[in-house]
């Protein structure tokens, strides 16, 4: 079983390099905004089956035909503030792949789930999970230079490409 979890995170690496060597960048409404990066510990993070099974059974749990999905993220457990989040969960959404032709499309959502099947794997394995965010333009600063979000979302970067 070890060796399966292992190879499943090799694989899944190597989709994500594959896609990084085929290019592209953030989305034209996440440029400019700051970019986050943080582990959680499996125990802050909802995954897969675990969304439905604590009643978020209107969020994305897998990755659908462009490779949305979504996690949520216990709030203390993210390196943002978020007052106006009355949920004790932060969302975290991968962005659809939606622009360019065929084989970028295909690149762009193999990428997003192999990112998905590492976080999984992660989370299963009770292992701490990496996440790179931006709040895209749900967010301000802080007098301290920090960032207050203006919700409870976050949009995870495409590995590689943010």
């Amino acid at each position: 079983m070890r060796w399966g979890l292992t190879f499943a995170a090799v694989a899944a690496w190597a989709v994500v390099a594959w896609a990084v060597a085929a290019g592209g960048g953030a989305s034209a409404s996440t440029q400019g905004a700051p970019r986050l990066g943080f582990f959680a510990a499996a125990g802050d993070v909802l995954i897969g089956d675990a969304l439905a099974a604590h009643g978020w059974k209107d969020k994305i749990a897998s990755p659908n035909e462009y490779g949305q999905y979504e996690v949520l993220v216990r709030k203390g457990a993210a390196p943002v503030s978020a007052p106006a989040c009355r949920r004790g969960w932060l969302i975290l959404r991968m962005p659809a792949a939606l622009d360019g032709d065929a084989p970028a499309l295909k690149v762009g959502v193999a990428a997003r789930r192999a990112a998905y099947a590492a976080t999984l794997a992660a989370v299963r394995g009770g292992k701490r999970a990496r996440f790179d965010v931006t709040p895209d333009s749900y967010y301000r600063r802080t007098p301290d230079g920090g960032i207050a979000l203006t919700g409870c979302n976050l949009f995870l970067l495409v590995p590689g490409r943010g």
